[in-house]
C-alpha cells in the first residue's frame, strides 16, 4: 500500500465564505498541498508537486446530501473531493466558466436556506442567553443590598464577562447572517462570485473580536478555577496562625481559654474562604467555646469575624460604607484609632459588641459576645495587620 504524506492546516475561514475558501484551496495547491479531507476547522492535504488547480464549492439545502449530478460534473472535468455538512468541494485542472458546475453554482442561491436557518437559530439562542444574563445583572443590582459585596464575591463580574462574550457572539452571528444574505442575493441576481477572492484578513482584523473573545474566555475560566480552588467551608483547624483571622483565644483571658472545652465541630466552629479578582483574601469565621468556671457554671463566648482585603483602597472604602448599612450600625460610635483609617463600634448589650474597621485595602467586621473589652479586640485586630 502506498503511503501518502499528508499535512493538516486550520481553516480560519467560515465555510459559507465560498469565494475565500475556494481561493485558499487554490493557493494551497499552488504550494503543493492538494486537498484530501475537510472537517470542522481543519483541512487535510496530500503533499505533492505544486499544481494549478481550480476548486469550487457546491452548497446543498440539507446536511450530508451530495449533488445528484456527480457523473455529469465528472464528465465536465470536475471531480468530487470531500464534503462537510452542507458543503461539497470539487476540483478541476481544466476549469471553464461555461461548465456545468458554474451553472449549478449560479443556481444554488436557494441552497443557502439551510445555512441561513442554522445561523438564525444560533442568533436566537445567543439573544435569549444574553437576555437571561441581563436579567441576572439587573437582579444583582436591584434586588441585592450589597452590590459591592456581589462584585467582590465574584458573581457579578463573572456574569458580566459571560454576557460580554455572548454579546460578541450575537454580533458575530448577526454579521455572518447579513454577509450570507448578500451572497444569496448576489447569486439570485445572477452575479458570479469571485472564486479567487482575497482570503487574507487585514492585520488589524486578526486581533479583532475573535482574539478578544478568546482572551475574555481565558480570563473567565482562570477566575472560575482560582475561585473554585481557593473557596470552601471547613471546621476551624487548631493551627491558624498563618491565617489573617481573629480567634477567641486572641481576646479571651488566657487562663480561661486554657480550660476551654470546644465541643462544637460543625458550623459553630468553622471558617469560610473565598477569592475574587477584586478581593484575593476573604475569610469568615464562626467560633464558640464553653468554658467551665469555678462555680461550675458555663461561660460561652462566641465570635463571628469577617475580613476582606481588596485589591485597591477605593473598593475597601465602598465596602466599608456598604457594611455600615448592611450590618445596621445605627447607634455607631466613631473612634479615632491610629492603627485604622475608619473604626465604628456599637455596644448592643453589656456583653455584646460589634466593630467595623478599615485600614487601606482591608475591612474587618467583628460580632462578639463575651467579657473582652473594645480595647482588647481592637488590639487583636491591629496585630492582624502586621
Amino acid at each position: 500500500m502506498e503511503i501518502i504524506d499528508t499535512k493538516s492546516k486550520l481553516l480560519r475561514l467560515a465555510f459559507w465564505e465560498i469565494g475565500k475558501v475556494e481561493s485558499w484551496l487554490i493557493e494551497q495547491a499552488q504550494q503543493g498541498l492538494i486537498l484530501v479531507k475537510l472537517t470542522g476547522y481543519k483541512a487535510t492535504f496530500q503533499i505533492a508537486e505544486p499544481q494549478q488547480l481550480e476548486y469550487r464549492m457546491i452548497v446543498m439545502p440539507e446536511k450530508d446530501t451530495v449533488p445528484k449530478n456527480l457523473k455529469e460534473l465528472e464528465q465536465a472535468g470536475w471531480y468530487y473531493v470531500t464534503s462537510y455538512q452542507y458543503y461539497h468541494i470539487f476540483c478541476s485542472q481544466q476549469a471553464d466558466a461555461t461548465t456545468e458546475i458554474e451553472e449549478d453554482f449560479m443556481k444554488q442561491s436557494e441552497s443557502l436556506s439551510g445555512i441561513l436557518l442554522d445561523l438564525r437559530k444560533q442568533l436566537l439562542f445567543s439573544v435569549l442567553m444574553i437576555l437571561m444574563f441581563i436579567g441576572l445583572v439587573i437582579s444583582l443590582v436591584v434586588d441585592t443590598q450589597t452590590p459591592v459585596m456581589s462584585m467582590i464575591e465574584g458573581s457579578s463580574i463573572m456574569v458580566l464577562l459571560f454576557m460580554f462574550t455572548i454579546g460578541s457572539s450575537v454580533l458575530t452571528n448577526y454579521q455572518n447572517y447579513l454577509k450570507l444574505m448578500r451572497i444569496k442575493k448576489q447569486l439570485a441576481q445572477g452575479i458570479a462570485l469571485d472564486h479567487h477572492e482575497n482570503w487574507r484578513s487585514p492585520k488589524l482584523k486578526k486581533f479583532g473580536w475573535g482574539w478578544i473573545n478568546f482572551a475574555l474566555a481565558t480570563i473567565l475560566i482562570w477566575m472560575i478555577v482560582i475561585s473554585f480552588t481557593k473557596s470552601g467551608h471547613e471546621t476551624l483547624p487548631k493551627n491558624t496562625e498563618h491565617l489573617p483571622i481573629l480567634r477567641l483565644n486572641m481576646i479571651e483571658p488566657p487562663k480561661e481559654m486554657e480550660l476551654s472545652i470546644i465541643d462544637y465541630t460543625d458550623i459553630m466552629n468553622s471558617f469560610e474562604q473565598n477569592w475574587s479578582i477584586f478581593a484575593p483574601i476573604q475569610y469568615e469565621v464562626s467560633e464558640r467555646v464553653n468554658i467551665p468556671t469555678e462555680n461550675q457554671a458555663t461561660y460561652s463566648p462566641w465570635l463571628n469575624f469577617r475580613v476582606i482585603e481588596c485589591t485597591v483602597p477605593s473598593i475597601a472604602k465602598a465596602l466599608f460604607n456598604e457594611w455600615v448599612i448592611f450590618y445596621r450600625f445605627e447607634n455607631d460610635t466613631k473612634l479615632s484609632h491610629a492603627a485604622f483609617d475608619q473604626v465604628l463600634v456599637e455596644q448592643i448589650h453589656e456583653d455584646s459588641i460589634r466593630i467595623l474597621t478599615r485600614k487601606d485595602q482591608r475591612v474587618q467586621y467583628v460580632d462578639y459576645q463575651g467579657e473582652a473589652n473594645v480595647e482588647t479586640i481592637l488590639r487583636a485586630l491591629e496585630n492582624l495587620l502586621v
